[in-house]
């Protein structure tokens, strides 16, 4: 990251958002469609990770992971790569570990998530 010296530990924004697919992408398209790309992806996460937390608490092994492997596709593509990676953590254990593990694991998940969506709200002003 330009101004940060090698070695030096991420800020906290920095460490659940790669802004630079999304600077990249604002830079490709309208302001106005950039805008509606943020705001449905925000509102579609937020609105994913509670149905995890909803889907796990029901006992939807399959339901939970479709909705899992969801999360973890679109966030890669807004540069939410922590987030992506706990969702594919978790798809893994409903299959692996089964649903006591992925419901243990939920909380952690809806901190990252808060704290990714939190950071872009905070970058791009969206949603």
């Amino acid at each position: 990251m330009a101004g940060r010296h090698a070695g030096a530990s991420p800020t906290a924004d920095e460490a659940v958002l790669d802004t630079r697919l999304l600077d990249s992408l604002a830079a490709q398209v309208p302001a106005d469609v950039f805008r509606s790309l943020l705001d449905n992806w925000l509102n579609n996460t937020a609105t994913g990770v509670d149905r995890v937390a909803a889907l796990a608490a029901a006992g939807d092994a399959a339901g939970l992971a479709r909705q899992l492997h969801r999360l973890a596709g679109t966030a890669g593509t807004f540069g939410a790569h922590r987030l992506g990676g706990e969702a594919r953590r978790m798809e893994e254990a409903c299959a692996a570990h089964g649903l006591e593990t992925v419901r243990a694991m939920v909380p952690a998940f809806q901190d990252v998530a808060r704290r990714t969506l939190d950071a872009v709200r905070a970058r791009f002003g969206a949603g």
